[in-house]
């Protein structure tokens, strides 16, 4: 459910300004983490981090409005926030607050799956809106 909402937080924070991006996440990372078993901030922490991370990639790497850009963030933003949310919960296993029942094989694999399902999520999404609306579209210059 997290990776659901991680994809259209990341789709918005791709064509429109990073406020519509980040304040929906907060809320709704904070509703999640209502019903999640990780310790509390975990999943918001994680998520914030990782649509700041995709943020910086998209200003500063990938600047057009194209769907290969969107699809290499979306691999960029799924692996920085599988590798964040793993992180922090190796942090919370030292400090005795979580226990994490996954080797990290299993994590790295679970972690690909998503990767994948996200591309073709993020592809379905950019096709629907690209379909649906004029802000997508490549611009030619007539003279």
């Amino acid at each position: 459910m997290v990776q659901f909402f991680f994809i259209i937080f990341l789709f918005t924070l791709f064509v429109s300004r990073p406020a519509y991006a980040f304040w929906p996440a907060l809320f709704i990372g904070f509703f999640l983490e209502l019903f999640a078993a990780t310790p509390f901030g975990l999943i918001i922490f994680s998520l914030l981090m990782s649509l700041a991370g995709a943020y910086l990639l998209f200003n500063y790497f990938f600047t057009n409005r194209s769907w290969p850009a969107l699809l290499v963030l979306g691999v960029c933003g799924t692996l920085i926030f599988r590798l964040i949310f793993y992180l922090l919960n190796l942090v919370m296993i030292i400090k005795g607050a979580t226990n994490f029942s996954q080797t990290f094989g299993e994590y790295f694999i679970e972690t690909m799956k998503y990767t994948i399902y996200n591309v073709i999520l993020l592809f379905l999404i950019f096709t629907l809106a690209n379909r649906l609306s004029k802000k997508l579209k490549t611009v030619f210059l007539i003279r």
